[in-house]
């Protein structure tokens, strides 16, 4: 796949979590977060935040939607790293703008 053929650098933040970056001291491409529940203090919820720029490079090199783009980038996370995330546990990464194409629909994600 595509993602297995990046250079891609990973560093830790702590606690298991941990950013991926398209190059060595790169910019941040995927990270992976153990967020805490504000409602319910022993509950933890894991994220993958992804940056546009990775689900617009994905959706243009293999002409996925963006909903295809960013369940394919999990998938490859997952086996990856182990993981067992879906599409619940993703949010876009903070220092990138969100990509929408005009069949994106965030809603339909989260019935």
């Amino acid at each position: 796949m595509y993602l297995d053929n990046q250079d891609f650098h990973t560093s830790e933040i702590g606690n298991g979590e941990f950013d991926i970056t398209n190059e060595k001291n790169g910019n941040n491409v995927i990270s992976y977060e153990i967020n805490h529940s504000l409602t319910f203090p022993d509950k933890t919820y894991e994220v993958i935040l992804i940056s546009d720029d990775l689900v617009t490079k994905t959706t243009q090199l293999f002409g996925f939607k963006s909903d295809d783009a960013i369940t394919s980038i999990i998938n490859w996370f997952n086996q990856k790293y182990d993981k067992k995330l879906d599409i619940h546990n993703f949010e876009w990464l903070s220092n990138s703008d969100a990509y929408y194409d005009e069949d994106y629909d965030d809603e339909e994600y989260y019935d």
